[in-house]
């Protein structure tokens, strides 16, 4: 996951005032979600780069409650206090699961929705080896 986001961020124009880039892990259980690094972390590509290799995984593979990890993105990581310049501003949201989410379609899609409703585009990629 980690060579997936690195190649994410280096197609992008990290700067300031373009791109600004944040990670956060989430599994079930507890604690279940960890801000890596905020989006006034580094405005530097090879800094953003070396602070996603740098996470270290858990090791678990448990299915997970995705939606309950975009809330967590919106109610604590799309926060001007974490850097995020606010509505009205470009955001995009990409979720990286290496598990299939245990709550409902219903449910996921709404808290998918929610984040649109932010004015965030909103990417989920699912990988593994059971795809």
């Amino acid at each position: 996951m980690k060579s997936l986001a690195a190649g994410i961020v280096n197609n992008l124009p990290v700067s300031a005032a373009s791109v600004n880039v944040a990670a956060l892990t989430f599994t079930s259980g507890t604690p279940s979600s960890t801000i890596r690094f905020n989006f006034a972390a580094s405005y530097n590509k090879a800094t953003v780069v070396s602070n996603i290799n740098s996470i270290v995984n858990s090791g678990t593979l448990n299915p997970a409650e995705l939606g309950k990890a975009l809330s967590y993105i919106r109610n604590n990581l799309m926060l001007v206090g974490q850097g995020w310049r606010g509505v009205g501003t470009s955001t995009t949201v990409v979720l990286i699961a290496d598990s299939s989410t245990i709550e409902t379609n219903a449910l996921f899609l709404s808290r998918i929705q929610t984040l649109q409703t932010s004015g965030a585009r909103v990417f989920v990629v699912r990988i593994g080896s059971d795809m």
